[in-house]
């Protein structure tokens, strides 16, 4: 069993310190300047901004026939039968050339879930760090993500999946 953290960056850091700083503020402004259910919607809007942090990869987990992703309230496993290629990718060619979000945070976090466009066309992101990445292309399924040892991950799995 082999294990990945999933560290933020300093980008990933200053996006989500600068959004729940701003959020923040607002909350107590709002609240002191009005009545008390000000205070009620303003604690709704900071929980709905919180929610997406259930969903942040923060492990990557090798253990025999099961590539594992950890997010802090739920987990997603991919079979590595079904890996057909591992690859170390510059930020370039997973978010260029026009990559939406279709159902994802956009550095709230992290970057994760689902993108379309650009050059990988349609993939499932767990990415804290753009500097680390490591595409993951099975059968059916592209996957990307960020581990703190890019090439250990390219090497861990390229040895389970063989």
């Amino acid at each position: 069993m082999t294990f990945y953290t999933a560290a933020w960056n300093a980008g990933v850091w200053a996006w989500t310190i600068g959004a729940l700083a701003i959020v923040a503020v607002a909350y107590v402004a709002v609240g002191l300047s009005r009545s008390g259910a000000a205070w009620g919607w303003g604690a709704l809007v900071f929980l709905a901004l919180l929610m997406p942090l259930l969903f942040a990869p923060v492990k990557l987990q090798v253990e025999g026939s099961t590539f594992k992703v950890q997010m802090v309230a739920f987990s997603t496993r991919y079979d590595l039968e079904k890996l057909q290629s591992v690859t170390r990718v510059s930020q370039d060619e997973v978010f260029g050339g026009g990559t939406f979000r279709t159902f994802a945070s956009g550095g709230l976090f992290g970057y994760y879930g689902l993108f379309r466009g650009g050059p990988l066309k349609s993939f499932t992101a767990y990415v804290t760090d753009g500097r680390k990445l490591v595409l993951l292309k099975f059968l059916g399924k592209t996957v990307v993500v960020s581990p703190s040892d890019p090439d250990g991950l390219v090497k861990a799995l390229s040895s389970a999946s063989h």
